[in-house]
């Protein structure tokens, strides 16, 4: 017997989530929609939120911003003073 739980696996392919992410594999649009919970994340802490989802920060982001620009014409998150999500970006998504 066996007491340990395996651990959750990701979702390597793209699909549609259902959650107006298409196009984004589970495990990222997963970490999307903890991120658009706020408008800016210090370094530190976008560092933290990549790594709960098993991320690579840099990879994370250049994942999501790439799907972004392909899907809005623009890059969802931007680096200032850590990192800050697009105002133009987040509408167009909400309409979507």
């Amino acid at each position: 017997f066996r007491d340990d739980e395996p651990e959750a696996e990701w979702e390597e392919t793209p699909e549609d989530t259902g959650d107006g992410f298409s196009g984004l594999d589970a495990q990222h649009a997963a970490f999307l929609n903890e991120l658009l919970t706020r408008s800016h994340w210090e370094e530190a802490e976008f560092t933290t939120l990549a790594r709960q989802f098993h991320l690579m920060q840099a990879g994370a982001l250049e994942t999501v911003n790439e799907w972004s620009f392909e899907r809005f014409g623009d890059v969802l998150i931007e680096e200032h003073e850590g990192y800050v999500l697009n105002p133009n970006v987040i509408t167009e998504l909400h309409e979507s």
